[in-house]
This record gives structure tokens, sequence and C-alpha cells, in this order.
């Protein structure tokens, strides 16, 4: 699983940060969220740009997973209730980010899984 989880994290990271670079139209910016560091600064951030940035950043995982886990198991990595906004998922990674600052340097695409996973288990 920590292979499987490792590898997923890899492609995830790959892909945001070629997302964020259609979504911005900027390298600059796609170099902006590559770490969970990164992505939790974005998330607790007082800027409504920089907080869209976390949900979008966090759905396009959230999106991905959900393929790849489809793609190679019938299993899920995030179960999220019916009714969980976006702001509900940013929140619930930035109070994650907050209470494990010895995991923020892993890859976004990994702290994403593990905080969400851990908060919407399946």
């Amino acid at each position: 699983m920590q292979k499987f989880l490792a590898k997923l994290a890899s492609i995830l990271v790959t892909t945001v940060v070629a997302a964020n670079s259609v979504l911005a139209g900027s390298a600059a910016h796609a170099q902006t969220i590559n770490s969970a560091a990164d992505l939790a600064a974005k998330c607790g951030s007082p800027s409504s740009a920089d907080r869209m940035d976390c949900a979008v950043t966090i759905a396009m995982q959230l999106e991905l997973a959900a393929a790849l886990a489809k793609a190679t198991t019938d299993g899920k990595a995030v179960c999220q209730r019916p009714g969980t906004s976006m702001q509900d998922l940013r929140m619930t990674f930035d109070k994650w980010a907050r209470t494990h600052p010895d995991q923020l340097q892993m890859p976004a695409a990994r702290a994403i899984l593990i905080a969400l996973g851990e908060a919407y288990p399946c």
C-alpha cells in the first residue's frame, strides 16, 4: 500500500503542476504548490485567491485519485460524505497541516490523500 501511495503521489504531483500551469497561464504559478507546506500556506491564507488555489488543487487531487483507484482497484482513498463542500475539504486539510507540521515536507498530493483519508475514511 505504501508503494502504491508513493506512486500515486508522484503522478498526482506531476498532474497538479501541469494543471496549475494551465489554470494560471504561467510557469511561475505552477511552482507554487509543490509540498504540503506550500498547500497549507494557500489553504490557511487570508487571500481568497490563495484559498481558491487550495480548493482547486484538492479537487483535482481527489478526482485523479478516484480515477486511479478505479483503474487499479475497486477501492477509494477518500470517501467524503455527500454534501461535503470544497470549503470543508480545504478547512480539513488546513487543520491537518497545522497539527502535523512535521509532515509538511512531503509532496502536496500525498499529504492531501493522507489528511483527507484520515478525515473521510472509506
